[in-house]
């Protein structure tokens, strides 16, 4: 898989869709459930695509990690959580 080709294509994709890609990495069908699209990938005459759903919202993305040498860090999570909100707020609001 072309991680380019997957990343361009998901870019343009709708948002809080189910797509179905082919294996040349381009996007055959989308819908907005996932009995719709299979059932427009079956009549384009794809049998077995791989299927995904995109985000209602391409947001900012946490990096912390789930579990430490401390154990679960569930603070750090909500403040990076808060941080990332609040800063898609602000630039919604430029």
């Amino acid at each position: 898989m072309d991680a380019d080709r997957r990343l361009e294509a998901l870019r343009n994709a709708p948002l809080d869709s189910w797509l179905a890609w082919n294996e040349e990495d381009e996007i055959i069908a989308t819908a907005d459930t996932y009995e719709e699209v299979v059932k427009k990938a079956d009549e384009l005459g794809w049998d077995d695509p791989m299927i995904s759903l995109t985000p209602p919202t391409w947001g900012h993305v946490v990096t912390t990690p789930i579990f430490g040498p401390d154990g679960f860090p569930e603070e750090e999570i909500r403040k990076q959580l808060q941080a990332a909100e609040e800063h898609e707020k602000k630039q919604e609001n430029e």
